[in-house]
């Protein structure tokens, strides 16, 4: 499903590289070592930890009957969790999910490019990556599963990208983008008619979207409106659509910025009628970034500048470091 283009060949800096990987382990376990709970969502983990194994049981006995059930109701984290119960306690497997998911994701986007410091930096200040490894803990190690896959490479990394919805079901629209760009990427169409097409097909999938989480018993069913988020505003629709159109002139053309791009198209065709448009297209921001900092120097500077600010205006409006 695609071959990653992971930036120009440098001469290699060894340096930078430890560099790199020693601020991303202490990152990983500065994050980890935090009080329990300092999040509203810590309590549900804790809870995963320690029924894990109830949890996985019930999921395998109602995939028996409903199949579909087994691919919403993210088995490889109950199984995880499920195992890590059994030898350690609810808050060290907590701790230990967060390291590994920051460890992951910052390692990943390291290596796709180059081990450039600018991507930790742009890891705390776009609210939708640290959250991910700080109250919404199923997603930032789903992403750390996928980034890894997409660091790997070839069928290995198809493999372990495959994995990553098991985790947490938003990467399964990762996974069908990536199926989409693949099959269009055979017929040779040119990307603009790729994306008029995924754009339609988005739009297409939303009308019949609630039947088809109804019928897989997905456990979030009643809690999704189908609707725009009632804490949107038109502004956040407004700010991606002029950095995707900047985005999408200014990218370096290759398989993780094609993502990035459609990443940026579903938010926008979504954002009037899904409800978790948004939370899906957190998956898609890595891939935005890191497209970013492989491209030219002229669009780096000026993408990177609106990430910058992007992230710090949404700081402000969260009242600072709260979660």
């Amino acid at each position: 499903m695609g071959i990653f283009v992971l930036g120009a060949k440098t001469e290699p800096l060894f340096k930078r590289k430890n560099m790199y990987i020693l601020i991303t382990l202490f990152s990983s376990v500065f994050l980890a070592l935090r009080p329990i709970p300092w999040a509203k969502d810590d309590l549900n983990y804790l809870d995963y930890a320690m029924y894990g194994g109830e949890l996985l049981q019930y999921t395998l006995e109602r995939s028996v009957t409903n199949p579909l059930f087994f691919f919403v109701n993210e088995p490889l984290w109950l199984l995880i969790n499920s195992f890590a119960g059994e030898f350690l306690q609810p808050e060290m497997v907590v701790r230990l999910v967060i390291f590994f998911s920051t460890f992951m994701v910052l390692l990943s986007m390291g290596r796709i490019t180059n081990y450039s410091f600018f991507t930790i930096l742009f890891f705390f200040v776009i609210v939708q990556l640290l959250k991910n490894h700080v109250t919404h803990l199923r997603q930032g190690l789903a992403l750390g599963v996928y980034l890894t896959g997409i660091a790997l490479n070839g069928r290995k990394g198809l493999l372990v990208r495959l994995l990553s919805p098991f985790v947490h079901t938003s990467l399964w629209f990762t996974v069908l983008v990536e199926f989409y760009e693949h099959v269009t990427s055979k017929l040779r169409l040119s990307f603009f008619i790729k994306a008029a097409l995924f754009a339609a097909l988005i739009l297409a999938g939303i009308f019949f979207l609630p039947t088809i989480i109804q019928m897989t018993g997905d456990r979030r069913f009643t809690e999704y409106q189908f609707d725009m988020a009632q804490s949107s505003s038109f502004l956040g629709f407004m700010w991606w659509f002029i950095l995707g159109m900047l985005f999408f002139i200014g990218r370096k053309r290759n398989n993780i910025s094609d993502l990035g791009t459609y990443g940026i198209l579903f938010y926008l065709a979504s954002y009037f009628f899904l409800d978790f448009g948004a939370r899906v297209f957190e998956n898609f921001v890595p891939l935005i970034l890191v497209s970013m900092l492989n491209s030219t120097k002229d669009f780096k500077v000026l993408f990177g500048c609106l990430m910058f600010f992007y992230g710090l205006v949404a700081w402000y409006f969260r009242g600072g470091l709260v979660f």
